[in-house]
């Protein structure tokens, strides 16, 4: 009994029906790379590796220190365009994209002391509004209320926003949280791990992938097709960064 209440929770993850926005010609392609790189780690240069292997279009790495600032301009002559917003206690968090973008302001609970980086990005004529956040881990209860306030602000500000958009972060939250649930029927945004399964990412010392929680998030609006998402391998961090290649179309 235990095991086919489980099955009937992650089961529907691994329908192998890919989520479209139907058929369109002209569609822009976008490779999108989340990172937690952990303010603790020092194998940037693994990570640096690891970037330029891949070679995504736009690139969110959080839990960005100074030091991981001064490493990460390795990527710079990759990205011409670059947000960085360095915080200690793994609370910074940058962005790098190889297409213009204008950085918008929003509020949110925590301000400066937990940065978040909402942009509206040109993807060679398609528009699309990309907000990277990384609420507190809940592990205390004033935590646990920030994370759950963090959560209904980024709500509150994706549901105000035109067209097409995405949510992408470590969100420290499970998809069976009503947390989760709740922030996913006000933003109306749709996982990116629907029909790719479930992409446990957290943590990384488990033997077992199968044991990780899916903590590192990217969630995206229908008019945006998902062409593939998966996990990345390890890049010394507690967390597994996560790949995604998304697809927008071209505003008339």
């Amino acid at each position: 009994i235990v095991v086919a209440i489980n099955l009937r929770e992650v089961a529907p993850w691994y329908n192998r029906r890919k989520r479209t926005a139907g058929d369109r010609d002209g569609g822009r392609r976008m490779k999108l790379i989340l990172a937690n790189v952990n303010h603790e780690n020092t194998a940037r240069a693994r990570f640096i590796a690891f970037a330029q292997k891949h070679n995504p279009d736009a690139l969110v790495i959080q839990e960005v220190t100074q030091g991981w600032r001064e490493s990460l301009r390795a990527l710079h002559s990759l990205y011409p365009f670059v947000e960085e917003l360095p915080k200690g206690g793994g609370a910074g968090i940058a962005f790098y994209s190889r297409f213009p973008f204008e950085r918008l302001t929003v509020a949110f609970p925590e301000g400066d002391a937990r940065p978040n980086i909402l942009a509206k990005l040109n993807i060679d004529g398609a528009l699309v509004s990309l907000l990277s956040i990384h609420p507190r881990t809940p592990i205390r209860s004033k935590h646990y209320r920030l994370r759950n306030e963090t959560l209904a602000a980024a709500a509150d500000c994706l549901r105000d926003l035109p067209g097409a958009k995405i949510c992408v972060g470590d969100l420290n939250i499970t998809p069976w949280s009503p947390y989760y649930r709740s922030f996913v029927k006000r933003t109306k945004l749709v996982s990116v791990s629907k029909g790719f399964g479930l992409l446990p990412s957290w943590p990384t010392f488990l033997l077992f992938k199968c044991l990780m929680l899916p903590l590192d998030h990217c969630l995206v609006s229908d008019d945006i097709r998902v062409v593939d998402a998966r996990t990345g391998e390890p890049i010394g961090s507690d967390h597994l960064p996560l790949i995604v290649e998304i697809e927008l179309e071209v505003e008339q």
